[in-house]
C-alpha cells in the first residue's frame, strides 16, 4: 500500500487523537520539506541494495503492511517512501543512505551494486530543434 503524503499526515493526525504513544516523532516531517526537496534512501556501496530485517520491522511499526522476514516484498516500497526514510535515518545501517534532491525527479543508477540517485541536472540532454 502506498501512500501519498497528505494521506500519510491524516493518518499520523488520526492516530495521535486516538492516543497513540509509541509513534515515531519523525513522521512528522516527511520526506519532502517546505522547501520542495524530497529524501531518497539508496546503497552507495557495492553488493546490491536491501533492506535488514530491523528496517523492515520499523517499517512495520510505522504502519507499513510488511513483515520482518518479507525480503521478497521489499522491492514494492518507493525509495522516497517517508517511512523507510524515518526508519533508514533512525536506525542508520551502514549500507544505505539518504540522499536530498531538488524537485519531485529522480532515478537511481546502479553499477555493480553500488547506486547514485540522480536528478535531471545530472545528465546533458539533447533538444531537438
Amino acid at each position: 500500500m502506498k501512500l501519498t503524503i497528505k494521506q500519510l499526515k491524516q493518518m499520523i493526525k488520526e492516530q495521535v487523537e486516538e492516543g497513540w504513544s509509541d509513534r515515531d516523532s519523525s513522521l512528522d516531517e516527511p520526506s519532502m520539506s517546505q522547501s520542495g526537496s524530497h529524501k531518497v534512501v539508496y546503497h552507495p556501496d557495492y553488493g546490491g541494495f536491501g533492506l535488514s530485517s530491523k528496517i523492515l520491522a520499523e517499517l512495520s511499526r510505522l504502519g507499513l503492511d510488511i513483515a520482518a522476514d518479507d525480503y521478497d516484498g521489499q522491492d514494492s516500497i518507493s525509495r522516497h517512501d517517508p517511512r523507510l526514510v524515518a526508519a533508514v535515518e533512525k536506525l542508520k545501517p551502514s549500507s544505505l543512505a539518504v540522499a536530498t534532491i531538488k524537485g519531485n525527479k529522480y532515478r537511481i543508477d546502479e553499477y555493480d551494486g553500488a547506486e547514485s540517485v540522480m536528478e535531471p541536472e545530472n545528465y546533458d540532454w539533447v533538444t531537438v530543434d
